[in-house]
């Protein structure tokens, strides 16, 4: 009898857990974790703001305005992180403590499908603040890369980039993982 009891009880155990692992599974969220790299050094990021701008296309990186009007639209993804001073003081980019955003702009069809689409010629990327580089220090372009839209929703794009970039002076940035943009009407 107490065999019995004891093979009902490892039952129930197995079915809770291969409940739970199901259940768990089946609701686990799109994970969203962004990662910025900079010449060796990599750190998660925060997704400030993320928004899709209908109607519009990538104007020319070093314009003063980043996008324009047209046939297409725009994902402008807004990036935060803190970098703490590195051992290594001859880095150029990132050498003492601040916090460091970046604004990802990246041109989508007029109406975002699931698709891969390549970054050169279609993203670049904005260091904002960084009031001791020039203005072309702080524009990074795509060397290669991919961006994919996973999924549309009513109310949200999902995507993933694998991006590397650089600016004039050779400096390297790269972005890697997954956000999402909501979108407006």
């Amino acid at each position: 009898m107490l065999r019995a009891i004891m093979d009902i009880t490892w039952k129930q155990v197995l079915w809770v857990l291969v409940g739970s692992v199901l259940l768990f599974g089946c609701t686990s969220r799109y994970r969203l974790d962004l990662y910025l790299t900079s010449e060796g050094n990599q750190k998660k990021v925060k997704v400030e703001k993320a928004e899709l701008l209908a109607g519009s296309a990538l104007n020319d990186p070093y314009a003063r305005q980043k996008t324009i009007d047209g046939i297409a639209t725009t994902a402008i993804i807004t990036t935060g992180a803190r970098w703490h001073q590195p051992e290594d003081k001859r880095v150029f980019m990132l050498g003492f403590d601040e916090y460091l955003r970046c604004r990802i702009y990246i041109q989508l069809p007029q109406v975002p499908v699931a698709d891969t689409i390549d970054l050169p010629g279609n993203s670049f990327v904005h260091l904002l603040g960084r009031y001791d580089l020039s203005a072309e220090s702080k524009i990074f372009l795509p060397v290669s890369g991919t961006f994919v839209v996973d999924s549309v929703t009513s109310k949200h794009l999902f995507g993933t980039i694998h991006g590397q970039y650089e600016n004039r002076s050779g400096a390297p940035l790269g972005f890697d993982g997954q956000f999402k943009v909501k979108i407006t009407d």
